[in-house]
């Protein structure tokens, strides 16, 4: 197979194809079923939207996942805070999902840097013949200050916000403290109960929403609202600063290798070139096998070498209280001097010892034994993705739940309508 650059750039290509357009491409085989409240409860008449908040228990019921897009006001809004009175009350019994949206910048950021680098280094590769021909440092010259042209910029710029989503994390449970749901905004109230634009009488979401959460939270049903309230209040204190805790700054190994590891894979041809080619000594046997399982764990090493920034770099982000320049300045030597120690050395090894020697094998196990140790409890017990029976198991101090059950024979026909090309789906009760 060649190793020439249009191998990569199909490569490439087909990477950022799906990375765009995944959405469209996925129309072609069977739809996902997705329930969004903005879309899918009626915001404009009142009675269908009171069976919209209503029924939201149900919707949780028959969802296996639940997707929240946190950010540090997520617990000042009262429709977020809803989101969360569903996922920890007993309708709910899939799993939640927490995605930071400062935490998914940081990674298409960081998946911008990897695929920088890994270009630079591979190039460098091309560029051994014509040095070794000419002796002349021009093309090396060239790339170095192409690559930290938008390397040192790129990753001092990941470094802040990730300081920033640390910091934002570290606060959470001193905001979650004094929490109260009937604290937090909403449109309706904020606006006075009056459309902004055509001056009309909005419906208050707060009173549904209350009524909605004393069925979920009192346990007699016949209990006062406040005492519904203050129970979900205190079982957000309790739980949920743990989960969106683990869930944003433990580093999401899934995230990780579709976005950043995969910047490894285009250059899979040259791999595929040099076991064409064969080693420079004529080897046979046992030795030919060493010879080929070397080269395969060298060309892994780099994408061992992503997995192992990324929890370092949480561990950098969270020795500063707040985000600063000159933090972000001093961390990036030493990201860059990790990632180097490991990334040179089974090359510096390959390269002082024989072809068919075992010795390069030595920095490839050191780095994925650290890679496995890092994120062992990420891949044992999947923290990003935690079902409510862990939460229970982890939170034993949290007020009992409502033994308030929803009907499960619960009619909900789908309903799909096209608007602007696109169709939207909304629900019958």
């Amino acid at each position: 197979m060649s190793d020439q650059l249009w191998t990569v750039s199909l490569s490439f290509l087909a990477y950022f194809l799906v990375f765009c357009f995944w959405q469209r491409i996925q129309l072609f085989s069977r739809p996902l079923m997705v329930f969004f409240d903005k879309l899918c409860i009626n915001q404009f008449d009142p009675q269908e939207k009171e069976k919209g908040i209503l029924g939201l228990g149900a919707f949780a019921m028959r969802s296996k996942q639940v997707l929240v897009l946190w950010s540090p006001e997520y617990f000042n809004r009262l429709w977020c805070s809803f989101e969360i009175a569903c996922f920890l009350s007993p309708v709910y019994k899939g799993t939640v999902q927490f995605l930071s949206v400062k935490g998914s910048c940081v990674l298409f950021l960081t998946s911008i840097l990897w695929h920088i680098v890994m270009f630079a280094f591979f190039a460098s590769f091309s560029m051994m013949d014509q040095f070794y021909a000419t002796g002349s440092m021009n093309h090396w010259i060239a790339l170095t200050t192409f690559m930290a042209s938008f390397t040192i910029p790129l990753l001092m710029l990941v470094n802040y916000l990730g300081m920033s989503l640390a910091q934002s994390v570290m606060q959470l449970p001193s905001r979650l403290q004094n929490f109260r749901v009937q604290e937090t905004q909403c449109f309706c109230c904020a606006n006075y109960h009056q459309d902004p634009r055509t001056s009309s009488e909005l419906p208050c979401d707060r009173e549904l929403v209350y009524e909605s959460l004393t069925l979920m939270y009192d346990s007699t049903m016949r209990g006062p609202e406040a005492t519904a309230l203050e129970s979900f209040n205190q079982r957000v204190r309790v739980i949920a600063a743990d989960i969106i805790g683990r869930a944003t700054v433990e580093a999401p190994f899934k995230q990780i290798v579709s976005v950043c590891v995969v910047s490894l894979v285009p250059y899979l041809s040259e791999l595929m070139s040099t076991l064409k080619n064969g080693p420079k000594d004529s080897l046979l046997g046992f030795d030919l096998a060493i010879w080929c399982m070397t080269r395969v764990v060298v060309w892994v090493q780099p994408g061992l070498c992503v997995l192992l920034a990324h929890p370092i770099s949480i561990w950098l982000w969270q020795l500063h209280s707040r985000p600063s320049v000159l933090a972000s300045l001093w961390m990036s030597p030493v990201i860059v001097l990790a990632v180097t120690i490991s990334w040179a050395s089974i090359y510096a090894v390959d390269l002082l010892t024989p072809e068919n020697s075992l010795l390069p094998f030595v920095p490839f196990l050191v780095v994925l034994a650290l890679v496995v140790l890092l994120y062992s409890p990420i891949l044992r017990c999947e923290r990003s993705r935690m079902k409510r029976s862990d939460v229970l198991a982890e939170n034993q101090d949290a007020p009992p739940f409502s033994t308030l059950e929803v009907a499960q024979d619960a009619a909900l026909e789908p309903l799909e309508v096209d608007e602007d090309g696109d169709t939207l789906v909304t629900w019958a009760f």
